[in-house]
């Protein structure tokens, strides 16, 4: 057990609730999720989902009200965002999952096929850990604009890429 994973464990036992790792991120879409080059990712988006339910550590993931493609569209003013909110038992078991050997790390590491690049210096995801509960997408946005404005700290973290 790393110490992630001990510490999750803690809170857990300290609070008598489950404490879980939230993690919202955006990209930026190069072309509209209609195009031809979205065609290989609509096909193993299905695969993506059912490989993260089986992954340890996967608590769940929002879904939305109308989530017909099986993204989130986070930002209804502007339709070449797409975006994930997902929660997580560790950091380390949802790294594992989002950079490495399945699935999704392949598609992680092709990224630029599908996504403009970041921006520098602007977060596009973050992370808190919460008690498990319902999913919420606004303050999930919430909690990425105030990353953005105040930057890393204990309560507000991402990944640094």
């Amino acid at each position: 057990m790393g110490y992630a994973d001990w510490l999750s464990w803690l809170r857990n036992k300290v609070y008598g609730r489950m404490i879980v790792l939230y993690q919202f991120n955006v990209a930026r879409m190069r072309e509209p999720y209609t195009a031809k080059v979205w065609n290989n990712w609509r096909k193993l988006l299905p695969l993506v989902h059912l490989q993260a339910m089986a992954h340890p550590g996967y608590v769940g993931r929002y879904e939305g009200e109308h989530c017909p493609l099986g993204y989130i569209a986070p930002y209804p003013d502007d339709e070449l965002v797409m975006g994930n909110l997902s929660a997580w038992a560790s950091r380390p078991q949802l790294e594992s999952f989002t950079f490495g050997p399945g699935t999704h790390g392949r598609l992680m590491r092709h990224r630029d096929k599908w996504f403009e690049p970041w921006t520098e210096g602007e977060a596009f995801n973050v992370m808190w850990w919460q008690p498990a509960g319902k999913f919420d997408l606004e303050f999930a946005k919430e909690q990425l604009a105030r990353l953005r404005l105040v930057g890393p700290n204990h309560q507000l973290f991402g990944f640094v890429l």
